[in-house]
């Protein structure tokens, strides 16, 4: 129809499936009450309300890197089916935000060295790698090569997403400045392309102290501080992470963060479980190591660019 009614409704089915999708990876990867807070946060999140009511390709691609992210916890690393659909979430991931095909040799990485990380194998664990990689490929180039094919016949040109493809490649030939960085880590919300502050005042709810990512980031920052200590199971968390920051940082586009908002969100719950629970436990130095991480992530996320 010529109405926006009903493309709206199905994005704010798919941020309602983002928020849910975002629980269950939080309880998989780490406790059910963790799954909670992180569902909860990711429900009153106040830009994820924006980006759901505007027409922008930015909420499929969070959707569908949870849908990867959950996959893959679920799977345990193991179950081929789902690794395959978590291939297949990955290929339409990088159709619309085309850097994250660049998590694909992570995750690999990850499959290939998990039995030998948890020692859950005392042999074999060559041949079983090379088939969880084999099971993500298959599913990944289930969109890649007809996306490919279909490129080709219409330039006559070897185009394996998109064109911009070429261009992230140039442009990470170069270090960024610290001010990226920084910028990147700020508490204003980035235009991706929604300009956060200009746009808020179409939704009378986000005049309400929601979270945001100035809010999140600090929480984030104490929760990966004290996940170290179980950095096994959350390895393939610091992968898609670190990788997909250090991507859009090393091309020059840092203001597409928001595909790692979602694991913002759970780190962000993890802390704020473990510096609770911490301190009703009475083990005051890891609530101490979790505070004086949070305020780091303030004084970071508040400085003047």
């Amino acid at each position: 129809g010529t109405g926006l009614l009903a493309p709206r409704l199905i994005q704010i089915l798919i941020g309602a499936a983002t928020c849910v999708l975002i629980g269950r990876f939080g309880r998989q990867a780490f406790s059910p009450l963790t799954g909670l807070v992180a569902g909860l946060v990711a429900a009153l999140y106040a830009p994820f309300l924006l980006h759901e009511v505007m027409l922008d390709m930015e909420l499929f691609a969070v959707f569908l890197i949870c849908a990867v992210v959950y996959q893959l916890l679920v799977s345990d690393g193991s179950q081929r089916g789902l690794l395959a659909t978590a291939g297949v979430c990955l290929g339409l991931a990088a159709l619309v935000r085309d850097a994250l095909i660049l998590l694909a040799p992570l995750i690999a990485l990850w499959l290939m060295i998990d039995p030998w990380l948890r020692g859950k194998m005392t042999a074999g664990r060559t041949r079983e790698g090379l088939g969880r990689v084999g099971s993500l490929a298959i599913g990944l180039m289930l969109i890649v090569v007809p996306v490919a094919v279909r490129n080709y016949n219409v330039s006559g040109e070897t185009v394996l997403l998109t064109t911009g493809s070429v261009d992230l490649v140039h442009a990470g030939n170069s270090l960024p400045a610290a001010g990226t960085v920084l910028a990147f880590l700020n508490r204003r919300e980035l235009p991706d392309p929604v300009e956060y502050e200009r746009h808020r005042g179409l939704l009378p709810i986000l005049q309400l102290p929601l979270p945001t990512w100035g809010w999140t980031a600090p929480a984030a920052f104490a929760g990966l501080i004290l996940s170290l200590a179980r950095w096994r199971e959350a390895l393939i968390l610091y992968l898609i992470g670190g990788g997909y920051i250090a991507t859009v940082l090393l091309s020059g586009l840092g203001r597409y963060r928001m595909p790692v908002v979602p694991l913002m969100i759970l780190f962000a719950a993890y802390g704020v479980v473990e510096i609770a629970t911490a301190v009703a436990r009475r083990r005051f130095i890891r609530a101490a190591v979790g505070a004086i991480a949070l305020l780091a992530g303030i004084a970071v996320v508040h400085l003047r660019l």
